[in-house]
């Protein structure tokens, strides 16, 4: 936004100006501060004012004020030059403070916007393997494996039952003939044992015949399902 009037023919530059002509440093300074709190100053009278108070603190002998007033100066415009009355030595730091504001404004990366992420594709569902979707081998039904097992407990109790029998056959005949009374006590002790293993025998080759053929007829009808 522009100033009502310009800069330089405001009343309170123009004293500030005639007071550093009269080598009135520290009175030209004071003006020419009151100057920059105007809200109305472009940018480049930002500058030229800055680079006045630079000018001021420079002949004052405070060179690390007038730098920072030379940077202040080139920061609100670039395009600042030296001014008729500044010194050589002045004109100088004015240089190297513009140098050195451009400098850093060329370093300054450019922000930029960093891009959205990537979207993940949709997750595939792979396709069955040909092992799953396979059917299980055929063999030989459970049922009849455990059926014919059973059957065969039993024949092998009748087996054993039958042999029992015989032994008790035996030891019951030994007992009658023997002479001595302790071998026929103990001859029908030991016929009365191997009756009752032979019972125990035949009583689990009838349970085990029962349930193998029972196992064996419920393997054989879903064999025959499965076949179907």
């Amino acid at each position: 936004m522009a100033s009502a009037i310009p800069v330089d023919d405001e009343p309170q530059f123009q004293a500030a100006v005639a007071a550093y002509d009269d080598f009135e440093f520290i009175a030209a300074r004071r003006s020419f501060e009151s100057v920059l709190r105007k809200k109305t100053l472009t940018d480049g009278e930002r500058a030229r004012v800055l680079v006045w108070v630079g000018m001021c603190f420079a002949e004052e002998g405070a060179l690390g004020e007038a730098v920072r007033y030379f940077e202040a100066a080139a920061s609100a415009d670039l395009r600042v030059r030296a001014l008729p009355s500044m010194s050589p030595k002045a004109q100088k730091m004015l240089e190297a403070a513009r140098a050195k504001v451009s400098s850093s404004v060329a370093s300054s990366p450019p922000t930029e916007t960093p891009p959205p992420p990537e979207t993940p594709p949709p997750s595939e569902t792979p396709p069955p393997s040909e092992a799953s979707s396979s059917p299980p081998p055929s063999g030989v039904s459970p049922v009849l494996v455990f059926g014919g097992v059973v059957v065969g407990v039993g024949v092998l109790a009748g087996a054993v039952g039958a042999m029992a029998a015989v032994g008790a056959a035996a030891a019951a005949n030994d007992a009658v003939n023997n002479d001595s009374a302790v071998g026929a006590r103990a001859a029908y002790d030991g016929a009365e044992d191997l009756a009752f293993g032979a019972n125990v025998a035949f009583g689990v080759a009838a349970i085990a015949v029962v349930v193998g053929a029972a196992a064996l007829a419920v393997g054989a009808v879903g064999t025959g399902g499965e076949g179907d």
